[in-house]
């Protein structure tokens, strides 16, 4: 049974060791248009660190939904195709708790990777976070979801998990009314109780979007022949916790 625990899973992905930047964004509208105008501005833009985004299906990791180049101020702008759609599911996974509101519906997302002359080299995420900190609560990013028609998911979810090595105590909160076509959610981190071997979070998942979140490029561990250590906790592919 693999279904919606891994949309919400790896929405925790870059907010394990991050926490909300001080810098407000431009626009608290959506980066993405129903039909795939997909557009930002890069606040930490460098042109000699990436001079390109690609957008790729998060099931089909090689299929390429839309690319663009970047402007000198770090703008970027391209139309998105539409990524493989799997089923939403009559159970969503470990997330019984959740009411889709019509479990038929088929949904897709994406991953945004940037580049220098074709060499992946950072990660981008719309997002609050300052790499530079410990601190998670508050941490709230950005994931870009196609459905094939109008849908409301609402719920809250507990969920545990124990092994040898760590354990998981997590709280989901859902709110999310989408419409068909493309859709933003925001992932919100309202509490982080975690210790050095049990993660421990509270997260609403909206369709809300803070002037604070913007645009980050997020460096991968090493490139440019310097180590670079990047805050993140590697998690399951998002779509999961939403499909069969």
């Amino acid at each position: 049974m693999k279904t919606t625990f891994k949309v919400i899973l790896t929405v925790l992905v870059v907010a394990f060791y991050s926490c909300k930047s001080n810098i407000e964004n431009e626009s608290s509208s959506s980066s993405i248009t129903s039909d795939g105008l997909f557009s930002g501005k890069i606040v930490n833009y460098d042109s000699s660190l990436i001079d390109s985004i690609k957008v790729y299906d998060s099931s089909y990791s090689s299929s390429i939904l839309g690319k663009s180049s970047i402007t000198n101020d770090g703008k970027f702008s391209m139309t998105l195709l539409i990524p493989k759609l799997r089923k939403i599911g009559t159970e969503i996974g470990i997330m019984k708790s959740l009411t889709v509101s019509d479990s038929t519906a088929l949904i897709g997302n994406i991953i945004i990777r940037t580049f220098k002359r074709g060499v992946w080299k950072a990660d981008l995420q719309r997002c609050n976070i300052n790499m530079d900190s410990v601190q998670t609560a508050g941490t709230s990013y950005t994931y870009f979801i196609y459905v094939d028609r109008a849908i409301t998911i609402k719920g809250t979810e507990n969920y545990s998990y124990s092994s040898e090595e760590y354990s998981k105590n997590l709280t989901f909160i859902c709110n999310l009314k989408n419409k068909k076509g493309w859709n933003e959610w925001v992932a919100k981190i309202d509490s982080d109780a975690t210790t050095k071997t049990c993660y421990t979070f509270k997260m609403s998942i909206t369709n809300t979007i803070t002037s604070d979140l913007q645009w980050i490029l997020i460096p991968m561990p090493y490139y440019n022949g310097a180590k670079q250590k990047v805050k993140r906790q590697k998690g399951l592919n998002s779509l999961d916790l939403f499909c069969e």
